[in-house]
């Protein structure tokens, strides 16, 4: 059972991976456009655009760590629970200022930054147990 739960928490964490590093390229090549469906009209402005443009990157270095990592059999469980932090806190800042967000960004946000924290959080025990050796177990 515990092979089953850790090749779960690796595809888990690969997929996460994988689609924060193009989130966040795509926020720091186009801040504003993706801006404005986050957080609204206020991503036209120049401080704005440079929040979202650094969102983009910490978010394309969390994911390109944590599959380098992988990639480099390397521990991967810190790099999740890092990515877990920053959902948290992308969560948190959203129902701080719920109402002046747009409807459908600050749904996605929740939902994918809940989502995501919650689960990379409860999986991260599991995501750097050694595979189990079938030669160990006969029977």
């Amino acid at each position: 059972m515990r092979y089953h739960k850790r090749m779960d928490a690796r595809a888990f964490a690969i997929a996460t991976a994988a689609g924060r590093f193009g989130l966040g390229i795509a926020l720091m090549l186009s801040p504003r456009r993706f801006g404005r469906r986050w957080i609204g009209a206020d991503a036209d402005r120049a401080g704005a655009s440079l929040a979202v443009r650094a969102t983009g990157a910490r978010d394309a270095a969390l994911g390109l760590g944590l599959l380098m990592a992988y990639r480099r059999g390397r521990p991967v469980r810190g790099w999740l629970e890092a990515a877990a932090l920053t959902d948290a806190a992308d969560f948190v800042s959203t129902i701080i200022a719920f109402r002046k967000l747009p409807a459908l960004g600050r749904l996605v946000t929740l939902a994918s930054a809940g989502g995501v924290a919650y689960y990379a959080l409860r999986v991260a025990g599991d995501v750097d147990e050694p595979e189990l050796d079938l030669a160990d177990y006969t029977v």
